[in-house]
């Protein structure tokens, strides 16, 4: 069988090649002006507003937004930072209360935290390079002309196709429903591992999550594209599917959870292979979504509906083992007779969701009225809401201020070179809980000391700039 899953070094490359990109371009100009120096900034603004925005599973119109904000929060902090810098105490008196919103409006979602995340890097990273206002401006326009580069990539995507990021949210969807379907498959461990619980569980949550997920973008993209209903609707009946297909892998869990141990010794290897055949078809759903080719989308077609005759054959043979335990007088457990049902359920389920991929020219009509969507609140009440002690993200946002505004305070009052590190340290390892905090701690160390280990014999052996940027890319 064709194989298209992306491996997790294969994705990492290819954001590593977005991110080079990025700021291959301001370097290049920084090369051609004879002025890296001035060109450093929006480099690394680019580089930054990409890595923290570019990756987000968002709609193309809120990446966009939150991008431009993004932009227009790293200017106007550096320009705020240039002109503020030369009076080291409102550096102090600044850090606070920007801290404190940076990190606050991560109660508004994944977008408004890298937003904040991005902007608070650019504050410290402004405190260290005082000048007058005619440098804050200069650094103003040279911050919006990166963050304005660093968006034309997806507005070509959102132009060229607006439900992409629906795409990808529906392939996550089969490959974490596949992955559920594999840890409930192991039977073997259900009445005697504890550990089976936990993952189950834990598989079912991700899946739900990003089934909303999802769902939330298809809403948000079909909301904002009045002329791509047909897309849209083909769209959501695929996702409508998915949480059919969801809904019976958690019937399935329950069934398994219901029988007693010889039930469950019994009927363990044909319920496995049932389950190993559904999760290969499963997995090959997301491989169609992917692919363009017409007859790259047949020829896996053509093996799944293969895979779902052989399911049909093993269902046979489950329903015949059940015949034979009736006529031996076994008792049987009443929840043991809704397997057959859910098997069959899921393999129709597959099969509908085929034929929709295969004939791209095939309309379907879904009762929008009948797609569930969380309700959406306005981002003042959230604020609004969180606004007092008694929220979580509130207290985390006084405390990550707090101690960074002292650690700038400090930093300052020693006249430590480059101290503004400290602060920016404070600012990714500081987490919400301990273990979190703790976790980070230990990745910053790590990455620490790989860093000194890999960057120290390059710049003690390359002393020309030109060529450390272009290692650098």
């Amino acid at each position: 069988m064709k194989k298209i899953h992306p491996e997790l070094s294969q994705l990492r490359f290819f954001y590593g090649i977005q991110s080079a990109v990025a700021i291959a371009l301001p370097l290049l100009i920084g090369l051609l002006m004879g002025n890296l120096k001035l060109i450093i900034l929006p480099a690394l603004a680019a580089f930054l507003i990409n890595l923290f925005l570019g990756s987000l599973s968002v709609s193309y119109r809120d990446k966009l937004l939150g991008m431009a904000i993004a932009t227009l929060g790293c200017a106007g902090v550096m320009s705020l930072g240039t002109v503020s810098g030369q009076m080291p105490w409102l550096l102090v008196i600044f850090t606070f209360p920007l801290l404190l919103l940076f990190n606050f409006i991560g109660v508004l979602g994944s977008t408004a935290t890298a937003i904040g995340q991005v902007v608070a890097v650019f504050w410290f990273i402004s405190t260290h390079l005082p000048g007058n206002l005619d440098l804050a401006l200069e650094r103003f326009w040279l911050l919006l002309l990166a963050g304005i580069w660093v968006m034309v990539r997806p507005l070509v995507r959102w132009l060229n196709d607006p439900y992409r990021p629906v795409k990808q949210a529906i392939i996550a969807s089969y490959q974490s429903l596949a992955h559920f379907l594999e840890t409930v498959a192991r039977v073997e461990m259900a009445d005697k591992d504890e550990l089976w619980d936990l993952e189950t569980a834990q598989a079912q949550h991700q899946t739900g999550t990003i089934l909303a997920q999802a769902r939330s973008l298809w809403h948000e993209v079909y909301s904002s594209q009045p002329g791509t209903q047909i897309e849209g609707q083909r769209l959501i009946f695929l996702i409508e599917k998915l949480t059919d297909m969801y809904r019976e892998v958690i019937a399935l869990t329950e069934v398994v959870v219901g029988q007693n141990k010889r039930e469950l010794a019994e009927m363990e290897p044909d319920l496995k292979q049932a389950c190993q055949t559904l999760i290969e078809a499963m997995k090959t759903l997301d491989d169609i979504v992917k692919l363009r080719n017409t007859s790259d989308r047949q020829e896996i077609a053509q093996e799944t509906l293969a895979m779902l005759t052989t399911l049909q054959q093993e269902v046979q043979d489950l329903k015949k083992k059940f015949r034979t335990w009736s006529n031996s007088q076994k008792t049987i457990t009443p929840n043991l007779h809704k397997l057959i049902p859910i098997l069959q359920n899921l393999a129709e389920q597959i099969d509908a969701t085929i034929t929709l991929l295969l004939d791209r020219q095939k309309q379907v009509k879904v009762a929008l009225q009948s797609v569930p969507l969380t309700p959406v609140t306005s981002f003042w009440e959230i604020l609004k809401n969180n606004w007092t002690f008694e929220s979580i993200n509130f207290t985390a946002a006084m405390r990550l201020a707090t101690v960074t505004t002292f650690a700038m305070l400090v930093s300052i009052l020693l006249h430590w070179h480059h101290g503004y590190w400290i602060a920016l340290t404070v600012l990714f390892v500081l987490q919400p809980d301990y273990g979190g905090t703790i976790q980070k701690a230990i990745q910053r160390i790590g990455g620490t000391i790989l860093g000194v280990i890999l960057a120290t014999p390059i710049v003690l052996q390359i002393q020309d700039l030109n060529l450390l940027i272009i290692i650098l890319i």
